[in-house]
């Protein structure tokens, strides 16, 4: 049931995505041809991962979705082994970015680039990853919230 709903909900990012207001039309001549390297299909389901991510690092607020995540939320949406934290700290060890301000929280842009390093160093290709990690994560994420909604009812 989990996987139907996730199929369905990728579907709609998909298809939503295609219908982007500042992509240009079939017919305008300034549109990119097919193959040309301007738009990856992968992005519009990294950033659903994202949307996911932020969801699972908000189930403990009733009403607030986080904007951005930190290392343990994305390594967590990642799988949450020893190799995820790895994979992180040796890219950002590596970048620059760690010495700017904020570089404890990761944004989309940042999510994007972490993504496919992660689908890169684990030897998993893209299209692959991002269904399997989102569809994990949704079965994560309604553990969350059937676990935080649990604590609730207890407190109450």
């Amino acid at each position: 049931m989990v996987l139907k709903i996730s199929f369905s909900l990728l579907y709609f990012i998909l298809a939503a995505s295609c219908m982007h207001p500042n992509l240009p039309d079939k017919g305008s001549s300034s549109a990119a041809t097919v193959g040309s390297s301007t738009a990856d299909p992968n992005d519009a389901a990294i950033e659903y991962g994202f949307t996911l991510c932020r969801q699972m690092a908000s189930t403990r607020y009733r009403d607030h979705l986080v904007d951005r995540v930190t290392r343990y939320q994305f390594c967590k949406y990642m799988g949450g082994e020893d190799i995820d934290y790895t994979i992180f700290d040796t890219y950002f060890e590596n970048c620059s970015r760690v010495e700017d301000e904020g570089a404890d929280w990761i944004g989309l842009d940042e999510f994007n680039q972490l993504f496919r390093n992660h689908s890169i160093q684990r030897g998993i290709p893209l299209e692959e990853f991002v269904k399997h990690r989102n569809n994990v994560a949704l079965g994560l994420l309604q553990a969350d919230k059937a676990y935080w909604e649990t604590i609730r009812k207890n407190k109450d």
